[in-house]
């Protein structure tokens, strides 16, 4: 006869199934751990060399980084030389707040008035700031978004909201002296009901005849403007060192 002897760590015959053991859990524990660690400090790792390469900035008053010199992405002319109506103002005021969305990080937005006088000097700039970081912009591994939407707001958004108002305050409207010469022509005995259909034609340069541009300098007949456009606002380009120059008739109803 064979003895035959058996160790608690058998086979169950046919299922190929090994009962769990003591030893068989602790090492299972100790893998789970170091898979668990090794994790860990991966992660630790990354974010630490991140913090690395992304040491603190410092920024000045503007809320530009100090020592760069920031690219200018735009620059907004309010013309206080002549009247806004509420619903103008309206229009203006949000068309330049969704603008500011736009800037980039760390480039410059400023705000000018153009004042009766025509003074722009640079004590009439209302908003020159660099536009910060929002919350959005940052991540939870090298910067707190909470405190960088505080400083966008406190540095960007809301100075600027308070400069549009500053800027854009309604002023009261002189008299037309376009409109009282044409009450004037009407009033005249020549212009006195019955006869033929009267007409009234004016002509007026929207941009004050400039030296620099001016409708009636262009050296285009009335139906030459139309397909000449394109060339006015390249020359226009050249004129402001190749900046792209927008200009917006501002409709309102009444």
């Amino acid at each position: 006869m064979v003895n035959m002897q058996f160790t608690s760590h058998q086979v169950v015959q046919g299922t190929g199934y090994t009962p769990n053991t003591e030893a068989t859990q602790r090492r299972r524990h100790h893998r789970l751990a170091l898979t668990l660690g090794l994790a860990t400090a991966s992660i630790v790792a990354i974010a630490g060399t991140t913090i690395v390469l992304s040491p603190h900035k410092e920024y000045d008053e503007r809320g530009c980084e100090v020592g760069v010199r920031p690219p200018h992405a735009i620059t907004f002319l309010v013309d206080q030389s002549d009247a806004f109506s509420n619903d103008q103002l309206a229009l203006v005021k949000g068309d330049v707040q969704r603008r500011a969305e736009t800037v980039n990080t760390a480039d410059l937005f400023s705000l000018f008035t153009l004042q009766r006088n025509g003074d722009i000097e640079p004590q009439t700039e209302i908003f020159r700031r660099c536009r910060p970081l929002r919350g959005s912009d940052v991540s939870f591994w090298i910067d707190h978004p909470g405190k960088r939407e505080e400083e966008y707001l406190a540095k960007f958004a809301k100075p600027l909201k308070s400069a549009l108002e500053r800027a854009m305050a309604p002023n009261v409207a002189d008299t037309s002296l376009l409109l009282e010469a044409l009450y004037s022509i009407a009033q005249g005995p020549s212009f006195e009901g019955g006869g033929q259909g009267r007409t009234l034609m004016f002509y007026t340069d929207g941009l004050q005849n400039s030296n620099l541009v001016s409708f009636f300098n262009t050296g285009y007949s009335y139906e030459q403007l139309a397909e000449q456009h394109s060339v006015f606002l390249s020359g226009l380009r050249e004129r402001f060192n190749g900046a792209c120059v927008e200009m917006y008739v501002v409709s309102s109803k009444y």
